[in-house]
């Protein structure tokens, strides 16, 4: 598939022209405001860089050619860690921040397209996978961005959706302070009154996926981050009878 032949649908615009913003997306802009500070925090983060491992683990589990989309893929950080375990898959970003898929493009040459996840700029089924980052709770609707994931994704494919559990008894994981710095830490105890998102949350969102598709909910304990898998059916295809009628 050339560059830009899945991109056949383009995010709804506000009068500015640019992608209109939710409220969660607004609250996130008012976090990393200082986007030269932010980029280098969270390319030195030892808890991202885990995070990103486990999903490009996750992904080359399942896939060894085709379409990722990265939806709120930030400064792409993912996708160093893809592409040093998947050389036949080809990714693109999805963010409504110009200033991430600028440096994400440039750093490390991720495919990008501006977009917000209640409209994804990409054409229906044109994914293999879909994969998002601590990015669902800053979504001002999660549910259609859900439902925009499940229409991307092709019969067959997979949705994997990563978000740290900022409120409840998987958002205090043993010994994080240790194994990841004082500032993850911090910032993750800040989150807690900033963006609520719980593991009940995770579940309530997976119920409401309609079509024909399964969702898991599953909890990575050890870094405090809930996963939503979603696998969207493969088509049945009709059975020819021995009249050569179809049944």
């Amino acid at each position: 598939m050339r560059p830009g032949a899945m991109w056949g649908k383009f995010p709804k615009r506000s009068p500015s022209g640019k992608p209109a913003a939710s409220i969660g997306e607004r609250q996130r802009d008012l976090l990393i405001s200082d986007f030269r500070f932010y980029v280098w925090r969270v390319r030195r983060s030892r808890l991202r860089a885990e995070l990103h491992a486990r999903i490009a683990n996750r992904v080359a589990s399942m896939m060894r050619t085709g379409w990722v989309v990265d939806v709120g893929c930030g400064p792409g950080l993912l996708k160093p860690h893809m592409d040093s375990l998947m050389k036949n898959v080809r990714m693109v970003g999805v963010d409504i921040d110009r200033r991430m898929l600028a440096f994400a493009r440039t750093e490390f040459g991720l495919e990008v397209v501006q977009g917000a996840s209640s409209n994804l700029p990409i054409r229906d089924e044109g994914a293999t996978m879909v994969v998002s980052s601590a990015s669902i709770k800053d979504w001002g609707n999660p549910e259609q961005g859900l439902a925009e994931i499940v229409r991307v994704v092709k019969p067959g494919g997979r949705a994997l959706i990563y978000e740290f559990v900022t409120k409840g008894p998987a958002s205090q994981p043993k010994g994080f302070a240790l194994r990841y710095g004082l500032v993850s830490d911090l910032l993750r105890r800040m989150m807690a009154s900033l963006i609520q998102f719980t593991v009940d949350d995770a579940h309530r969102l997976a119920r409401t996926l309609k079509g024909d598709v399964e969702a898991d909910v599953g909890v990575e304990t050890d870094i405090g981050v809930v996963r939503i898998e979603i696998e969207k059916h493969a088509r049945t295809p009709p059975v020819v009878s021995t009249s050569g009628g179809m049944q």
